[in-house]
């Protein structure tokens, strides 16, 4: 998850409760079970939107490993 500019998580059980619920909405999200907050996903700066997918994976794992 990355949260918006501008916006502090100074709740991390709240956000993590929201983020739960919203899984649990939807079939294909149900079976996420961990969250993890990212500080600036990493794009390619020709696309902008295109998100690096294996740096957040690399990133994750190192996370997952905390």
């Amino acid at each position: 998850v990355e949260l918006r500019k501008g916006i502090v998580c100074s709740t991390s059980k709240v956000l993590y409760q929201e983020l739960m619920a919203l899984a649990q909405q939807y079939p294909h999200t149900e079976g996420i079970g961990r969250f993890l907050i990212h500080p600036d996903f990493p794009v390619d700066v020709r696309h902008n939107a295109k998100i690096f997918r294996e740096k957040l994976a690399i990133w994750a794992q190192k996370q997952w490993k905390e």
